[in-house]
């Protein structure tokens, strides 16, 4: 049975996967990944977040399976900030037409 909010993206990794612990002890890796999107358009930057620990770093090629979510803040500046991300159930390497699933 599929999700409703299943998502699929592969990419690079653009920067190192940095561990941080909860209040309640776990750990969450993130990460930004780098989406391809074609010739001619931007590429697409998303946050991923794990409780897994990532073994993967800066310009790895990746898939990541998960669920979609946005988050928004304000910055120091009082701006606010919003991204897109994904809250990460699998991340496999890439190489070639492989899917890393």
């Amino acid at each position: 049975m599929s999700k409703w909010n299943e998502v699929y993206f592969e990419g690079n990794i653009g920067k190192e996967p940095t561990a941080r612990a909860t209040q309640t002890g776990k750990t969450i890796t993130s990460f930004s990944l780098a989406v391809y999107q074609g010739k001619d358009k931007p590429t697409m930057w998303l946050t991923v977040k794990t409780m897994e620990e990532v073994a993967f770093a800066k310009g790895a090629k990746v898939s990541v399976k998960g669920n979609l979510f946005f988050e928004e803040w304000k910055a120091s500046d009082d701006s606010t900030r919003q991204t897109w991300g994904v809250w990460a159930s699998a991340i496999g390497s890439q190489q070639q037409d492989d899917t890393g699933f």
